[in-house]
């Protein structure tokens, strides 16, 4: 059976937001198989530690596992067609922001329209603030 769907890497979803907020996100990438024991440490000191520590296990695993998906009989039967995913982060983002849950600096550019709504964006049609971002 063939996979079809979108599959993306972290490091393309972060391009994604940097594309979204106009911010440099700087990212480094290790293997998951060495980032688990220490996140599987910060889970364990996590739990009597009253701050958080941006170290998730369940994140790290995720992406160690990387699961593909086949959506065609869903696209197929039921015509259902994802959203652009710059337009879900943009969405993503504004909603932190209004949440409170990330600050304007944070949400970047996305900060100064939050009442703005974006439009869904066709394939070659990025604007062109969103031109660097190369996951698809």
């Amino acid at each position: 059976m063939s996979q079809r769907g979108t599959f993306v890497r972290p490091a393309d979803l972060v391009a994604g937001l940097a594309a979204v907020t106009g911010r440099r996100l700087p990212t480094i990438t290790m293997a998951a198989r060495m980032l688990l024991p220490v996140a599987r440490v910060v889970q364990l000191v996590q739990r009597v530690t009253p701050v958080h520590i941006p170290v998730e296990f369940e994140a790290i695993y995720f992406c160690r596992c990387a699961n593909r998906c086949d959506d065609t009989t869903t696209r197929q039967e039921l015509g259902v067609v994802p959203r652009d995913l710059l337009v879900t982060l943009a969405d993503s983002v504004r909603w932190l922001v209004q949440q409170g849950q990330i600050t304007d600096r944070e949400a970047g550019m996305l900060a100064t329209n939050l009442d703005d709504e974006l439009q869904p964006v066709g394939a070659g049609e990025l604007p062109a603030a969103r031109q660097g971002w190369t996951g698809r």
